[in-house]
């Protein structure tokens, strides 16, 4: 459905529709034609009266604007959002035109299957057995790593009782094992994504950005999936002082991207007792075309009790890094002497204590490959250490290639006990992911604890929780700055270079006032540029200007028709 996103003051019922965004349909070479002025909103501006109520107390410097589209029902990734760029060089922020193309009927599929257009029959048998093997294999030089960093004694009693640190319950290990499975047949591309959102301390503050466990995880089990011929490719979209929701919950897509398999939630510190911030993250996950297994990073067992009706009712998976149990189990260990200790482990317990006191909160960071001074900033108590990091990225990474060989061997057994076909395989397995999807429309959507003038809370929620949003936010990293949505341009680029920056910080307060059908300046804080800065800030809170006025609220335009 063609749409262009307004700014402020433009008058949204005489928006231009000419900038050659049509969508096509996929099954057909049929165009969309643009909706009539009369079905758009007529009462955008009244949303962003609403909502800045509702976020001028926010303390994070943000803006975006969101587009509730068309209800997703049953829908493809390949109706993502098409981003024709303008050939403007200009570094304010220009609207974002996209078109979101929303197939209708039951009948539709849910998934980007980049095969999806050849018959399950012409799908390329796999040697399962030769897999095996090769899996195995990595699996072994994965543990003589493990061995190497831990030692024997800590590896075995670590890595082999991974069980007892992820909580994942049957029916979510299917779920998981689905997904790596319809790639390993070659059904939805070949790179299976991990993508952690969380504060300050999942974005590894206090610590070089690569001792994250976000590349913990990707460096451990790596080698596992490529010999299979999977990618692993985890990703760190964490951001300091940020909560889960609303901003981040409604503006999922935009932040983390829609084609994620893993998507991960650590705002613990952040969110706090507000539980309906991560019931509105499962709903809103549950919207996205590829529908992730949540990894909840945290060790409260409420918490994960929260997303078991988006298990049992809506067809999504799960599982828990339970920290508390990984602590525990740690803490446990008998004490052993620092010269049979491993730099993984020497100095992480001191006095049943992780990384608090002693040599071990001496020992805690370490930065001097590229920070000559001795602290940076963010190395504070509540920021876990080098060590930290490196064992829940090891211990989730684990367990992933442990799931996956899993997944080859139930592959094998469907094939070579079971006699099916490839073709029979691949279409059962196609056949309940579409059925889980279908679940979707179960989910009993969450109070979003919000009271929006003329808006009951269960209209609000089926709002911004049941269709897709389209939102225009300067936070960084997110993957509309990065591929150049937000500006139009279509530049893309990586966390430091490539993408459309904005005005320098400074030159922000000083830009004129905002002017009806003109761009939004957006203002992009940068590091002081040295190596230490680039090894170590990799979050930021850009923000779209005013004047002297940072706007931390969300301007919303929904279709209600």
């Amino acid at each position: 459905i063609p749409f262009k996103l307004p700014f402020i003051g433009e008058d949204t019922t005489a928006m231009s529709t000419e900038a050659g965004i049509n969508s096509k349909i996929e099954d057909g070479a049929n165009v969309k034609e643009p909706l009539p002025s009369s079905r758009r909103i007529p009462a955008a501006l009244a949303f962003v009266f609403a909502l800045t109520v509702i976020f001028i107390a926010s303390p994070v410097l943000f803006s975006a604007e969101v587009d509730v589209s068309e209800e997703l029902g049953v829908t493809s990734i390949k109706d993502r959002p098409v981003i024709r760029g303008s050939n403007s060089n200009s570094h304010v922020a220009a609207s974002s035109e996209a078109t979101s193309n929303v197939a209708a009927g039951k009948d539709s599929k849910m998934k980007n299957y980049q095969q999806e257009e050849e018959s399950f029959s012409t799908l390329a048998a796999i040697d399962t057995k030769q897999l095996l093997q090769k899996a195995n294999m990595a699996k072994d030089q994965m543990e003589d790593q493990l061995k190497r960093e831990y030692g024997d004694d800590y590896a075995d009693m670590i890595f082999h009782e991974h069980h007892e640190i992820i909580n994942i319950s049957k029916v979510s290990e299917k779920r998981l094992k689905r997904k790596m499975q319809l790639k390993l047949l070659g059904i939805g591309g070949k790179e299976f994504s991990w993508m952690t959102a969380g504060h300050s301390a999942a974005a590894a503050h206090g610590n070089l950005y690569h001792q994250s466990y976000t590349q913990s995880i990707e460096d451990i089990a790596r080698d596992v999936f490529a010999s299979v011929g999977l990618e692993l490719k985890a990703t760190n979209f964490a951001m300091g002082g940020m909560r889960s929701g609303p901003e981040l919950c409604f503006c999922m897509e935009a932040v983390y991207g829609s084609d994620i398999d893993v998507l991960s939630w650590d705002f613990g510190m952040t969110d706090g007792r507000d539980g309906w911030k991560l019931s509105c993250w499962g709903a809103r996950a549950s919207a996205l075309p590829s529908r992730p297994i949540l990894a909840l990073i945290d060790g409260s067992a409420g918490r994960f009790s929260q997303l078991q009706p988006f298990e049992l009712e809506g067809g999504m998976g799960r599982f828990q890094m339970d920290f508390a149990r990984l602590s525990k189990l740690v803490t446990d260990a008998p004490v052993k002497s620092e010269e049979e200790l491993t730099p993984a482990v020497k100095y992480l317990v001191c006095d049943k204590k992780i990384e608090s006191t002693g040599p071990c909160n001496d020992f805690k960071f370490n930065t001097t490959e590229a920070c000559s001074r001795d602290r940076i900033k963010g190395q504070t108590s509540w920021h876990p250490g080098w060590k930290v990091h490196m064992l829940v990225g090891r211990v989730v990474g684990y367990f992933l290639a442990n799931t996956l060989i899993s997944a080859v061997n139930d592959l094998h057994a469907m094939h070579y006990t079971k006699l099916d076909s490839w073709e029979t395989i691949s279409k059962t397995l196609h056949d309940e992911d579409i059925s889980d999807s279908l679940k979707r429309a179960n989910i009993t959507l969450p109070d979003l604890k919000m009271n929006v003038d003329g808006m009951d809370s269960e209209t609000f929620a089926s709002l911004f929780l049941s269709r897709r949003n389209m939102c225009r936010i300067s936070l960084r990293p997110a993957r509309s700055r990065f591929d150049g949505i937000l500006t139009g341009t279509g530049n893309v680029g990586n966390f430091r270079y490539g993408f459309d920056t904005g005005l320098k910080e400074r030159d922000a307060y000083g830009a004129e006032p905002v002017e009806p059908n003109k761009p939004v300046p957006m203002a992009y804080v940068a590091t002081d540029g040295s190596a230490c800065a680039n090894a170590t800030q990799i979050d930021f809170s850009d923000f779209f200007s005013g004047s002297w006025t940072r706007w931390p609220f969300i301007i919303c335009v929904s279709k209600l028709s």
